[in-house]
This record gives C-alpha cells, sequence and structure tokens, in this order.
C-alpha cells in the first residue's frame, strides 16, 4: 500500500512524499526510524486509469507498434544506444504504451535483453516479433531487424483492413436481418394478433407459426434477452481457450462468405513470413 506523508526535519524543514508500507503502522514507524517528525500520514488512493479499464479502446494498438519499431530502428541507425532510445520512447504517444516502454526500460537496466522484456507483454509483442527480436539481438542487426518487422505489419495491418471491408458488407446485411426479425416478431406480429382474432376465420398454418412465435417472443423478452447475453458472453471466453480458438477457426474457414477471406488472409501472411 502507498501512503502520503508530510513531516518536518530535525532543523524544521517540510519533507512530503509517497512511501510503500504493509499498513499505516508501519509507514509511521519508517518515517519516525528517518528521523522525521510526522505531521499528516493518509493513504493514497489512486483512481484507475482510463486505459486500464477500457484496453481495447484505449489501450496498444497495433499501429502503436508499428511506430515504436519504425522510430526505434532509426534512433539505432543514428548511433542512439538501445536504452536510451527506448528511454525517449517512453516519454511519447499512447499512455498505455508508455508505460509498458517504461517497464521495458527498467527490465533492460536489471540487464536483460529487448526480446526477453517484449516478451512478458504477448498481447502488444506476438511471439513472431519476439523472435525476430531474439534473432536480431543474436546476429547483431537489430537496427535491421527493426525495420523488416515494421515493414511486415504495416503490411500485414493493410491486408487485415482489406478483409475487414470485404466483410463489412455480409456482416451489416446479416444484422440488418436478424434486427428486422426481432422487431417482426416483438412488436408487429403482437399488434396484427388481434385484428386476425377480429377475423374469426381459420388461419393458414404459416400465419398460425408467425403468430404464435410473436406471441411466445413477447411473453419472453426478457429470459430471450438474457439467453443471448449469456450465450455472447460464454462464446467470447470459450474462444479466448486454446481449443476454442481452434474450433473458431474451423468454423471461419467452413464458412461460404468469410472463409475464403480468411483462407486468403492467412495465405498471405504464411507466404510473407
Amino acid at each position: 500500500m502507498e501512503f502520503k506523508y508530510e513531516a518536518s526535519t530535525a532543523q524544521g524543514s517540510e519533507v512530503t512524499g509517497i512511501l510503500e508500507a504493509e499498513s499505516e503502522e508501519a509507514a509511521e514507524q519508517m518515517l519516525w526510524d528517518a528521523g522525521l517528525t510526522i505531521v499528516s500520514i493518509k493513504r493514497n488512493i489512486k483512481l484507475p486509469q482510463v486505459h486500464h479499464m477500457f484496453p481495447s479502446l484505449f489501450g496498444v494498438k497495433r499501429k502503436d507498434v508499428i511506430v515504436f519499431s519504425r522510430n526505434l530502428a532509426s534512433l539505432l541507425d543514428a548511433g542512439i544506444p538501445l536504452l536510451r532510445g527506448l528511454t525517449i520512447m517512453s516519454r511519447h504517444g499512447n499512455p498505455a504504451f508508455k508505460e509498458i516502454l517504461e517497464n521495458i526500460v527498467k527490465e533492460l537496466e536489471e540487464g536483460n535483453k529487448l526480446s526477453e522484456a517484449c516478451a512478458k507483454y504477448p498481447a502488444v509483442f506476438p511471439n513472431f516479433y519476439v523472435y525476430l527480436l531474439r534473432t536480431g539481438e543474436e546476429v547483431g542487426n537489430l537496427n535491421q531487424v527493426m525495420k523488416e518487422v515494421s515493414t511486415y505489419m504495416e503490411k500485414d495491418e493493410a491486408t487485415a483492413a482489406k478483409v475487414k471491408k470485404s466483410l463489412a458488407y455480409p456482416c451489416f446485411i446479416v444484422v440488418l436481418a436478424v434486427a428486422a426479425v426481432i422487431v417482426m416478431l416483438g412488436v408487429v406480429v403482437p399488434k396484427i394478433t388481434s385484428m386476425f382474432d377480429e377475423f374469426g376465420s381459420e388461419l393458414p398454418a404459416t400465419t398460425k407459426l408467425l403468430v404464435g412465435l410473436g406471441d411466445f417472443f413477447s411473453a419472453n423478452i426478457t429470459y430471450i434477452i438474457g439467453g443471448i447475453v449469456i450465450a455472447i458472453v460464454a462464446t467470447v471466453l470459450y474462444i479466448r481457450t486454446q481449443r476454442g480458438k481452434r474450433d473458431k477457426d474451423r468454423l471461419m474457414l467452413k464458412l461460404p462468405i468469410l472463409g475464403p477471406a480468411v483462407r486468403k488472409s492467412a495465405l498471405s501472411r504464411f507466404t510473407r513470413n
């Protein structure tokens, strides 16, 4: 825990700062042992940062890693040492990435390699990136490797953007169709059901089925929405596992529209590697 304190020295000078201790009593003892007279001490409460609460929105993007790789290669080409270059890079840019780079600088100051430090952040630096860094460190051409990996990631990002763009329209159509069915069953059908009852005649089987679905949807709307939310959450958690990722990839490859696009994207990435 962190504690913020105000104290005075034996000469009467005011001292303020933050220290880490297991409890408030331990923090007070540390200040007393340092020969300080405590004026006030209280728990230092730090609000969570935005990129910690919403990593998908404010976290490290792939473009951040591309810019970092290219800029670090330029600094190395200019003769600036690696540690100094990383220190310069850690002072600018995305707050989430700055925090990671500051930790990487500490790792290098402790004697670790750049590839070892980056490997601790697989969500930011994928395995392929770490392997290339390790190769550059062993061969001695880290600056050239950084250029190559930034170029590779730029081309891969461009390919992914093309795939997403080609899939945007089919996905929009599917979402629109599902929304139309939900509106029809939940709003339109219940309103026209009373009109059918006034006719008093026998309804066709398809109309009866539609009316029955509308009544079921209206009576169980809460459970249906809850079931959809639970299904989405369970699916997201499952595809984060190794087996879930394999099953998701198999399904994606078998889909009529998405399959060919995903296959071409993977083939492009493979041949580029």
